[in-house]
């Protein structure tokens, strides 16, 4: 039998050939396996910085799902320049002992349509008002703020209401207890035990001098010319009985006309600024940010609850 070298060596060419492109298409899927690998592990380490840094950017912010917290702090865009992920942000949020916080760029105030009670700067915390939340009050002044707004509205009560005269006093409370811790401490056992009391009528006026002289006018107006009686718009005080009844008297005419002066007392725990467990998570999470921040909310929260305002209207 003639053996045919030539197509042997064809043969052998053919195999060598594909043993070639067997090769190379496996260096192929192990060059492809690699890069996908890279470009996978440069994703997950994308991923996880973002959830390091919770950059917001501009599309984030607008979308209507999208909740502003509670606290804003107003920071240098500096602080994070050079950092990849935060490419072309407006801030980020963050949550810092149980408080979420949104960190805003003082370039991007404009932007964000939000107000800053005073003017907003770098490194203030501002906390939302509450019946606006595009509104923010600078903490060091959040409680002076609200008690504004409030002593505010109870003038524009007596406004729509057609009252000749208003006026709003501050009692503080606190002296009362100190009354009656002043009264207990006046008393003392004798020797066989009974208890006697000691506080003489010089004692009792000193303690109630002292009481009066914590209770101050803090509002006063007097008006001109006859106003038909209209509801007014109530934010503060839209739950209150009294006053809903006071409104109800004069607009429906069931008091129009007979009612002369009306007197209202109102609690510090009937409009309290800021409850006092998101007091303390805030003192909390002021304390993290180091923000230059030199008193403590839950005291103010003490000191108002301590309150009470005394609002009397004449017709």
């Amino acid at each position: 039998m003639k053996i045919d070298l030539q197509k042997g060596v064809k043969n052998v060419g053919s195999a060598l050939e594909k043993a070639a492109e067997v090769g190379k298409k496996a260096a192929g899927d192990t060059l492809t396996s690699a890069q996908s690998l890279v470009s996978k592990a440069q994703e997950e380490n994308r991923k996880a910085l973002i959830r390091k840094y919770n950059p917001i950017f501009p599309e984030d912010y607008k979308k209507e799902d999208f909740g502003i917290p509670n606290l804003v702090m107003i920071v240098d865009d500096v602080v994070r320049k050079g950092i990849d992920v935060c490419e072309g942000a407006i801030g980020w949020r963050s949550n810092t002992k149980g408080v979420e916080v949104f960190s805003l760029y003082d370039e991007a105030i404009t932007f964000s349509g939000l107000h800053f009670i005073p003017a907003a700067v770098c490194d203030s915390v501002y906390y939302v008002d509450p019946f606006d939340r595009t509104r923010f009050i600078r903490l060091d002044c959040y409680f002076d703020k609200m008690q504004e707004s409030r002593l505010a509205e109870l003038q524009h009560i007596a406004y729509c209401l057609g009252a000749k005269s208003y006026s709003v006093e501050m009692a503080d409370t606190s002296s009362e207890k100190r009354e009656a811790s002043q009264r207990a401490s006046a008393r003392a056992k004798d020797g066989l035990g009974v208890i006697k009391a000691s506080a003489n009528s010089s004692e009792e006026r000193s303690v109630t001098s002292e009481k009066e002289s914590k209770r101050k006018s803090v509002a006063h107006a007097e008006f001109v010319g006859e106003r038909q009686p209209i509801p007014p718009t109530l934010a503060w005080f839209a739950h209150d009985d009294n006053i809903r009844n006071l409104i109800d008297m004069r607009c429906t005419g069931k008091g129009n006309g007979a009612i002369k002066a009306f007197t209202i007392e109102f609690k510090g725990s009937d409009f309290a600024t800021i409850g006092a467990n998101t007091a303390a998570k805030i003192d909390g999470a002021m304390s993290k940010i180091s923000a230059g921040s030199d008193f403590a909310l839950q005291s103010k929260v003490t000191e108002e609850r301590h309150h009470r305002l005394i609002y009397q209207i004449e017709f």
